[in-house]
């Protein structure tokens, strides 16, 4: 039997936005986000307890720098992209949101469990990046950060949850500088090859900062600061 003419009602949903999206496996970031995230945990406790830190403590001081940093993460992201804010909170993370806040509840709770901050922050720093190494295979499979598209030999077939094209990989190599920089991170740990403590985490920032400038001029998506974004939706919307 047939239904008579008239509207159909929707509903917005989660999932919805990732329905027939050519390259996309839905639920692939939060749980390689997840997994990249008991990585780094796991990796903190092994390094803390080679260097003497109360493994418990470090743990605690970890979790509530990721709770608070991936909040940041996610306002980061819809001051990025403004619009309805349903769409901003589903839409994405900003890595530099949680880079930028994480570290700083870190140190700010440090002082509160009287633990050292430089041997913690060098205990943090390998799994940090080994989480990004893990969690940016989720984004491309997810179709975020997606790279511009491109005739190299060296693109790979991918989406932008859009249009699926062969791609610059931007997400898997900025997933194997996250390996690369947690592996040379452990052993310079390790070994206590650096004079001071923490200065194998401020390097570890700071070569990773120099590689995502580089990595974000490869992405499909044009890079906008939040103000002149801003100005450029309203003009499309009074348009």
């Amino acid at each position: 039997m047939t239904a008579p003419d008239g509207p159909v009602k929707t509903r917005w949903a989660l999932p919805a936005r990732l329905a027939r999206i050519p390259a996309v496996f839905p639920g692939s970031f939060p749980a390689l986000g997840a997994l990249g995230i008991l990585v780094a945990l796991l990796t903190q406790a092994v390094i803390a307890g080679q260097e003497n830190l109360s493994v418990a403590s470090s743990l605690v001081v970890s979790l509530l720098a990721l709770v608070v940093g991936l909040v940041a993460a996610k306002v980061w992201y819809a001051v990025l992209h403004p619009g309805p804010w349903r769409q901003s909170l589903a839409g994405g993370w900003s890595v530099d949101g949680f880079l930028l806040v994480a570290p700083a509840v870190a140190v700010s709770a440090l002082a509160a469990v009287a633990l050292p901050i430089g041997p913690y922050l060098d205990a943090v720093s390998p799994g940090l990046f080994f989480a990004v190494a893990v969690g940016r295979l989720g984004c491309f499979f997810t179709g975020c950060c997606a790279g511009r598209c491109t005739s190299s030999r060296f693109g790979i077939w991918s989406s932008d949850r859009r249009i699926g094209a062969r791609r610059i990989p931007t997400q898997l190599l900025e997933s194997i500088s996250g390996l690369l920089i947690g592996i040379a991170t452990t052993v310079l740990v390790l070994r206590q090859a650096l004079p001071l403590p923490g200065l194998a985490f401020v390097a570890a920032i700071a070569v990773y900062f120099v590689l995502r400038q580089f990595l974000l001029r490869l992405r499909a998506e044009r890079r906008i600061y939040s103000w002149k974004r801003s100005e450029q939706v309203a003009r499309e919307r009074s348009a």
